[in-house]
């Protein structure tokens, strides 16, 4: 069998070959790894257990040590197919009512590959998986296993088989398929370092292949603009532990979000019946076919942007990693608006996120290994990059899994190598531990044998050269016993002579400043820092929008101090709403409560891309049960479809473009106080609603208004333009300061043309809205209104619970009511006209 190196390249260096055994389990998944390397659960024993019982003094059943199994995986080559016909979004226009613009914006899509009925996807699988072995330098008679991960294998009980017999493999070897559409080919990943580790395999062939374009309506732009057919493979090859290429894994699935996507079986009536016994039986059946491919496009998306990140975090969690030592982010091909929010999620830049959805579309299972594929030969990913790596869709299925070629990513070594008793009296080796002590500390929680008995060992082990192999690796056990009693001994010295923890970090943390590896250490990976911007003041536009989101605390004229306590200090002023729940709780008594909720920055926390704003799984389910008990309503600048879209409860009022977007209750007082109200009905739900547009005039102006700024800004970079409907949004967040006065110009130009527009500031927002009087404050009066019995002053407690200036308005008018509460949502000083605070939305 030839010893592949190909894809991963070479070992990690000797430091790395002892590793700490800790053996952990999760409920979603198993991790093999241990903080920064990785561990087996597997435990056997040492054979010199005659040098065991010297060195411990007992019997072998009392002082056998355990282990570790010296047997890792990595990917070693990878290969991938394409179809030869091409289809690209101006041939989609053709056959259904689209354009290139409509799928590239909402998808990030141009072109797909096609399978021809004269093309297979067996043979295109077959192809990808000699690419991975000539990779690999691995001949087809090594292949100890072939997994074929698909959705539409081309026989019903799987095409495994038939590539294990294309590839021409001798000896039989196991071939199956397996089914778990888009997250397919990690579940497969996963299994086949469960069959290398649990032994007997050494060469397992992982193919990712689909060809959905034979499942989607082509009829339907809805789905058929997103499915390609492609094929990728990977050849994953056992090695020693400490070259182990996965991290650790974290894989669900939910039966209850099957209705979101599938492809069901249709269904078939019965031409004629058999009596049988003097019942009539419905038989024969006939032969059943799947129906084409059905998405709830909205709940896919916002899915995938909540569950894969978490699963890609646990995942790290597992590893004892973070995004800063992942190297690159590779996410199952299914939409760049999904890669690009779970990217920002997770604080990944865009040079680091693999993506080649624009030349092929959703290829399904194969879109990870084909991405994969691409960048390994276009030189993009090198050897020893960590890839975090996620799949996710029908089921719903959605996994992460971490890979490398082990560790040789993760630990660098300085040319300069303390002897082993150095290492062990440096104070910072805590940070940076000997791989001795990675051992004893794993060991020692199984040595049976007191202290005294190991001391004892160690003396009678003097001149001993029975080894102890761990990881392969010979360990001299007086080397190994000796560093168990050092350890002791230096962890006794240092709790009553050694720096303190505080002292450590302040050392640590001027090495790491100074930006060189200590001698001898594990490299330092460098933590992102929150940037400090500079504390400014309202003086014009660009102060304005400096301000409009400050990331420090600021003193306002209410505080006039300039101390470390000025945020204790402004909460005198406007007390904690959780330390106040009881008194506010206290003066609702009896009365009934309404909740009124502004999103961004209450609901969901502030994001670079708008796009991104996900409510938390805890959120939403504390919104859900508030608007159990409570009438509830969310008032937010976005438009009232996109605010749903993000939310998706159905319990809810919504509020959109500031409150000139409202769908509410129907009442029949509202005709006599709101004129522009009308009755409607929700094209959704088909429930009648009361539908208030105050400003329904203005949307002609509005769009026009929004065309014109995307295409004066389209040069800015960072900057992003949305339509709320009732106003236009110019998000300058991720614009480098530099242009903001590029931005505020563009802005201010559109109200010499529009006099009747008016600019407002957000959080790093500027908001073009028509100048009519009508703000939150009016919404939450109109929505009172509405509902039923709410129209009492004196037996109503609205709460309002909101971030940003826009917000002021609705504190305004329950402070001008003299009665409810406004709740500020800040973690910083400034004016307000609420009641009580919150320091950030996990107070909420």
């Amino acid at each position: 069998m030839a010893n592949a190196s190909g894809l991963w390249g070479p070992s990690v260096p000797s430091l790395r070959r002892r590793a700490e055994f800790q053996h952990s389990m999760s409920m979603h998944g198993s991790v093999f790894c241990s903080r920064e390397f990785i561990a087996k659960r597997v435990v056997c024993f040492s054979t010199t257990q005659g040098a065991e019982k010297q060195a411990l003094g007992g019997s072998p059943a009392e002082s056998r040590l355990p282990r570790l199994v010296s047997r890792g995986c990595k990917l070693i080559g990878s290969g991938s197919a394409i179809p030869a016909l091409q289809i690209s979004n101006d041939d989609l226009s053709k056959i259904v009512d689209t354009s290139d613009e409509w799928i590239s914006v909402r998808t990030g899509i141009h072109n797909r590959r096609v399978l021809s009925a004269k093309e297979s996807l067996t043979n295109l699988a077959a192809e990808a998986a000699r690419k991975a072995l000539e990779m690999a330098q691995v001949d087809a008679d090594d292949v100890d296993m072939v997994l074929m991960c698909s959705s539409t294998p081309e026989d019903l009980f799987g095409s495994a088989p038939q590539i294990q017999k294309a590839l021409g493999c001798k000896g039989n070897p196991l071939a199956y398929d397996i089914t778990a559409a888009c997250s397919g080919f990690v579940l497969g990943l996963v299994s086949a370092a469960c069959h290398i580790r649990g032994g007997g395999f050494n060469n397992v062939l992982v193919i990712g292949a689909d060809s959905l374009s034979r499942y989607v309506d082509w009829t339907d732009r809805g789905t058929c603009i997103l499915f390609g057919d492609a094929a990728g493979a990977v050849l994953v090859q056992s090695c020693d532990a400490e070259e182990d290429g996965l991290f650790a894994f974290d894989l669900h699935s939910d039966g209850d979000g099957q209705r979101h996507l599938k492809a069901s079986i249709k269904e078939s009536k019965i031409d004629h019946a058999v009596g049988t016994n003097g019942s009539i039986l419905d038989f024969p059946p006939k032969p059943i076919s799947y129906s084409c491919i059905e998405m709830n496009g909205k709940e896919v998306f916002r899915f995938a942007c909540r569950c894969v990140p978490q699963s890609i975090e646990s995942a790290l969690g597992k590893a004892g990693l973070d995004g800063s030592n992942i190297d690159w982010l590779l996410l199952h091909q299914a939409n760049q608006r999904i890669i690009d929010a779970v990217a920002t999620r997770l604080e990944m830049p865009q040079e680091r996120v693999i993506s080649n959805l624009a030349n092929y579309g959703n290829t399904s299972a194969a879109s990870i290994p084909l991405a994969l594929d691409e960048a390994v030969r276009s030189g993009k990913v090198k050897s020893g990059d960590v890839i975090a790596t996620a799949g996710f869709g029908a089921g719903l299925t959605w996994g992460s899994a971490i890979i490398s070629n082990g560790s040789a990513a993760l630990v660098e070594r300085s040319t300069y190598s303390p002897t082993r008793q150095e290492a062990l009296l440096s104070p910072s080796s805590f940070l940076s531990p000997s791989p001795s002590l990675f051992l004893c500390n794993s060991l020692l929680p199984y040595a049976e044998a007191p202290i005294a008995s190991i001391y004892q060992g160690y003396q009678n082990s003097q001149g001993s050269s029975s080894p102890l192999t761990v990881f392969g690796v010979s360990f001299n056990l007086q080397h190994l016993i000796e560093d168990v009693l050092s350890l002791i001994h230096r962890a006794s010295y240092l709790s009553s002579h050694g720096p303190s923890a505080q002292q450590w970090k302040q050392e640590n943390s001027k090495q790491s400043l100074a930006g060189a590896p200590l001698p001898g250490k594990y490299k330092a990976f460098h933590q992102k820092k929150p940037e400090r911007l500079e504390d400014v003041r309202y003086n014009g536009w660009l102060d304005a929008m400096k301000s409009s989101s400050p990331t420090c605390a600021y003193l306002t004229k209410d505080v006039g101090i300039t101390s470390d306590d000025s945020y204790s200090f402004w909460m005198l002023k406007y007390p904690s709403a959780i330390k106040s729940f009881e008194q506010i709780m206290d003066l609702a008594h009896d009365r009934k409560i309404a909740v009124f909720l502004d999103y961004d920055g209450t609901l969901s926390p502030i994001v670079d891309d708008p796009d991104c704003a996900f409510m938390s799984e805890e959120m939403q389910l504390a919104v859900k049960n508030i608007a159990y008990y409570f009438p509830t309503a969310i008032i937010s600048g976005r438009s009232c479809d996109k605010i749903y879209e993000l939310v998706g409860l159905d319990e809810l009022y919504y509020a959109g473009s500031h409150g000139m977007d409202i769908m509410g209750p129907v009442s029949s007082n509202l005709s006599n106080h709101h004129l522009k109200c009308v009755e409607s009905t929700d094209q959704q739900f088909g429930e009648d609603v009361g539908l208030l547009q105050p400003a329904r005039e203005f949307l002609p102006m509005i769009d026009e208004v929004f065309r014109i700024l995307v295409e004066n800004t389209k040069d800015i970079k960072g900057i992003k333009v949305e339509n709320h409907k009732f106003c236009a949004s110019i998000h300058y967040r991720n614009v480098d300061e530099k242009d903001w006065p590029r931005v505020a110009q563009c802005v201010l130009a559109i109200l010499e043309d529009y006099p009747h527009l008016k600019i407002t500031h957000g959080r790093k927002v500027l908001e073009v809205r028509p100048v009519i009087d009508w703000n939150k404050g009016n919404a939450i009066e109109f929505l009172l209104d509405s509902l039923s019995g709410m129209d009492n002053c004196a037996g109503v407690v609205p709460i309002y619970v909101g971030d940003d200036r826009t917000d002021e308005d609705a504190f305004k008018v329950l402070q001008a009511r003299g009665y409810g509460f406004g709740i500020l949502v800040s973690s910083v000083p400034k004016e307000t006209n609420a009641s009580y605070s919150l320091r950030d939305t996990s107070e909420v």
